[in-house]
């Protein structure tokens, strides 16, 4: 039994020991707790139920992080995805959220370097039914001709996109919120990616989705052409860059991705993209080896256990603008 024990630990433990050769700070290079930063109440991506136990694709993307990586636990704890506060700060030791969509705003920033691990789409939630004659094509600006106000999450971008298409917008700080008041018939939809409002339409049949909203074409919506949704760490963090590009990348292959995605809800495969900064470019993976008995005593005896540090996040203003004009 004890030698038993001592391979349990070994394995525990085998990737700190080898991805803590790097000496960049704050870069969860010592291997023990991986500092997940989220903005919860966004299903299928970051739940927290009323026990503080964190759930969702983000969740189990950064419990496979752990693993493949190499770190003793994960923490969770709530920020506000699309500001580089927590990463700039060292709060975090990376963000993952729905909310880090990758568009020109995102990937143009020095301060957070990103990683795509999910391909995104805009989408419209609606109570009982699509309206007649919408489509993607045409749903945003029917829905701003109507001055039909729209619900969206709080520190997402589809607040600002709708009220540029010309549309009254209120921000609701989770899902679950946002879909009362559109039951309750204060909004007309809610706006937010196609993953969570087909997700949200499934699991509730008073409920119909739109998917791949266009955005209207112009100039002032280019900033907001998603190419998916980013992982950000500290642009300083290279080993740290690399090693959870390398362990995305085996998900993929491995099928691991696929399986969580599916538990989840959401698309099983993404269309990489490389956002690599300059800086990391010559930087190689340092993943811990495992074989197939390794990995089992892995899975069953050192299992993933998130806990939460924090779970408020600033909240922007409940009512925006209109319009602009």
């Amino acid at each position: 039994m004890k030698l038993f024990n001592s391979a349990v630990i070994i394995a525990c433990s085998l990737a700190v020991m080898a991805s803590s050769a790097s000496s960049t700070p704050n870069c969860g290079t010592d291997g023990k707790t991986l500092i997940v930063g989220t903005q919860f109440g966004i299903p299928p991506y970051d739940t927290l139920s009323s026990a503080k136990v964190p759930s969702g694709f983000d969740v189990d993307i950064a419990c496979q992080l752990r693993k493949y990586i190499g770190f003793d636990d994960v923490k969770f704890t709530a920020v506000v995805p699309n500001n580089d506060a927590a990463i700039a700060s060292n709060a975090v030791t990376m963000v993952i959220s729905p909310l880090t969509e990758l568009n020109t705003n995102t990937t143009s920033l020095t301060t957070e370097a990103f990683i795509k691990y999910a391909d995104f789409s805009f989408g419209l939630l609606f109570n009982g039914s699509v309206p007649a004659g919408y489509d993607a094509t045409n749903a945003l600006a029917n829905l701003a001709a109507a001055t039909d106000v729209v619900g969206y999450i709080v520190n997402s971008n589809e607040g600002q996109i709708y009220t540029d298409v010309g549309g009254p917008v209120v921000a609701y700080p989770d899902l679950a919120t946002a879909i009362t008041a559109l039951k309750g018939g204060f909004i007309a939809a809610i706006f937010s990616s196609s993953a969570i409002v087909n997700n949200a339409s499934t699991n509730d049949s008073a409920l119909a989705s739109l998917e791949d909203v266009v955005l209207p074409s112009g100039t002032l919506f280019d900033q907001f052409r998603a190419t998916g949704i980013g992982i950000a760490v500290n642009p300083a963090c290279c080993q740290l860059y690399v090693d959870i590009k390398q362990a995305l990348a085996d998900m993929l292959a491995d099928g691991t991705y696929a399986a969580i995605a599916k538990k989840n809800d959401v698309p099983t495969t993404f269309t990489p993209e490389d956002f690599t900064p300059a800086s990391c470019a010559n930087t190689q993976p340092n993943l811990p080896q495992r074989n197939a008995i390794s990995s089992f005593i892995f899975d069953k005896y050192c299992p993933c256990d998130p806990t939460v540090i924090s779970v408020s996040i600033p909240i922007a203003p409940v009512v925006r603008a209109a319009a602009r004009s």
